[in-house]
């Protein structure tokens, strides 16, 4: 007997950024011939503001983390730099 193995892939799309954004998009590399591949789109405008709430939350999480990585490096190395002179100048 001769069995034939068939994939379906049934995918709820979580979060989009724009009105452009594709739900197939992730699953167009995958091969037609390994299998169906089904996206659901439910509630596509609280997935864009889920979306936009994440892109913005991201922004403020990375910015957050790069002004605490400049005050530990850059920041520090200055006052440190600065503290003889001004050492000086209070003398």
């Amino acid at each position: 007997m001769l069995f034939h193995e068939s994939y379906t892939l049934i995918y709820f799309y979580r979060f989009m950024n724009g009105l452009n954004d594709d739900v197939r998009l992730p699953f167009s590399v995958l091969d037609p011939i390994v299998g169906d591949v089904f996206s659901v789109l439910w509630e596509p405008e609280m997935i864009r503001e889920t979306g936009s709430a994440l892109k913005i939350l991201t922004g403020e999480v990375l910015s957050q983390i790069g002004m605490t990585v400049l005050q530990a490096t850059i920041m520090t190395g200055l006052m440190s730099a600065l503290q003889w002179p001004i050492s000086v100048c209070l003398i």
